[in-house]
């Protein structure tokens, strides 16, 4: 009510809803702040019943270790395009980009991100409690073990520790070279991000702080801003951290209550949602993110902040389009096939996709078949109904044709079977000798 207050009238300005509209508008925020509160308490993934809640999330991890092998063919060229939007919307030079990848992958740069605080990712990954595409991990130890294994071979975990990192000590040491600098000759990329996070009028205070000498750069840290303000370099940190999200995003709560429903594992349609959820978290987080940051510029009423909102969103249509087109590509030539005809209109639409987190969708612009061999709908109900599925193909439904005299073609389906769940078949530089060398062989 005081923020509807019209400035020295005295009256309420008009709100967005009245009467009952109004309650369930409120109702349906409260609902939805009550998700994410405890989602970040963890309740959502307390099991109701602990045997069956165990031995689904055990299914998903197998599955995980399984068909996510080439997530890093998709990763690599998806983060490189969406870094060099978010270096160029947050004012850092994007001349520098291989290298900061290059140096987050040393020695020294592992120990400049724990210096400066930014290790928190991957003491979530080493405690099996979140991996990028999949969402929590959870379920017997032996098999979180398994997934996180497959998705540390397969490059893809030190890739996104690395692109995180060399974007986030970009971001320091960009403020280094800057501290010199008044909030006015600040480039206006610099300026604008510092007022997006309310930080923008504590510049002087910022700038003031020690300017860390690292191995091989000078690094603005919140470990010096902290000697000055400890409530600034906490401030300072989650600038840092958020715009390093939208640079290699990797997970959110708003995402993730968005995609789960309330309901917990052990029950029902709390395994049915995390089925459901299962490698679709990360197009969640991305539209979620890149949507909150583009519709409020658009919506503006500053044409600077308009125009400024339509680049970035041409940007990252063209630059993760194109990341998906190579992505495509690089997956067919890892498993063995030619690349797929560019021209093709289907195509470029696959890429599109691809780029937003959601090329398995993609494959029905090809065909009737997703890459894992089932249809939309075992697509929308995810993996786990899928395998469970195939399951009851392979035995039951085998069973049923030899009552009724047909022909069973098991020995195929046993080799696809074998195909879609054998935990490390999946990665993408030994995916095309397994199959080859073993499956071909046993097929044969």
């Amino acid at each position: 009510r005081k923020e509807g207050m019209k400035a020295g009238a005295g009256q309420e300005a008009p709100l967005p809803f009245r009467g009952k509209r109004a309650v369930d508008y409120a109702n349906g925020r409260i609902n939805k702040i009550e998700r994410m509160w405890s989602s970040m308490r963890g309740e959502l993934e307390t099991p109701v019943n602990g045997k069956w809640a165990g031995i689904f999330a055990a299914v998903r991890n197998i599955i995980t270790s399984s068909v996510l092998g080439g997530a890093t063919l998709a990763s690599v060229p998806g983060d490189t395009a969406t870094s060099l939007v978010a270096r160029a919307f947050t004012g850092i030079p994007q001349a520098g980009f291989v290298r900061d990848i290059a140096h987050g992958f040393t020695a020294s740069g592992q120990r400049e991100a724990v210096e400066a605080s930014l290790i928190l990712d991957s003491a979530m990954h080493t405690f099996h409690t979140q991996a990028r595409y999949v969402g929590s991990f959870s379920g017997p130890e032996w098999s979180r073990y398994i997934s996180d294994r497959v998705l540390t071979y397969s490059g893809l975990t030190p890739w996104t520790s690395a692109a995180r990192h060399g974007f986030s000590l970009a971001f320091m040491r960009e403020l280094a070279v800057r501290a010199g600098d008044s909030l006015e000759t600040l480039p206006r990329a610099l300026q604008d991000t510092l007022k997006r996070w309310g930080l923008s009028d504590q510049w002087d205070k910022i700038r003031s702080a020690r300017i860390d000498e690292g191995d091989t750069v000078r690094l603005l840290r919140p470990q010096e801003i902290a000697a000055v303000d400890q409530r600034l370099a906490d401030r300072y940190l989650e600038m840092v951290n958020g715009e390093t999200e939208f640079a290699v995003p990797t997970g959110s709560t708003r995402a993730k209550t968005f995609l789960v429903s309330t309901d917990q594992p052990g029950t029902f349609w709390g395994e049915v949602t995390r089925s459901a959820a299962q490698f679709k978290s990360f197009a969640a987080v991305f539209v979620m993110l890149n949507g909150m940051r583009i519709l409020p510029m658009i919506a503006s009423k500053d044409g600077r902040i308009v125009a400024r909102g339509a680049r970035y969103a041409g940007a990252l249509l063209i630059g993760t389009t194109l990341a998906g087109a190579l992505a495509i590509q690089l997956k067919q030539v890892t498993q063995g096939r030619d690349p797929r005809n560019m021209n093709d209109r289907k195509f470029w639409g696959a890429a599109l996709l691809q780029g937003g987190g959601i090329g398995i969708f993609g494959d029905f612009l090809f065909s009737d078949l997703n890459r894992f061999g089932g249809g939309l709908p075992t697509t929308l109900s995810g993996p786990t109904v899928q395998h469970l599925w195939d399951l009851w193909t392979l035995t039951g439904g085998n069973m049923m044709e030899i009552a009724e005299g047909k022909e069973t073609h098991a020995g195929r389906e046993a080799i696809n079977a074998l195909r879609a769940n054998t935990p490390g078949g999946s990665i993408w530089y030994l995916r095309l000798a397994y199959e080859r060398f073993v499956l071909d062989q046993l097929q044969y």
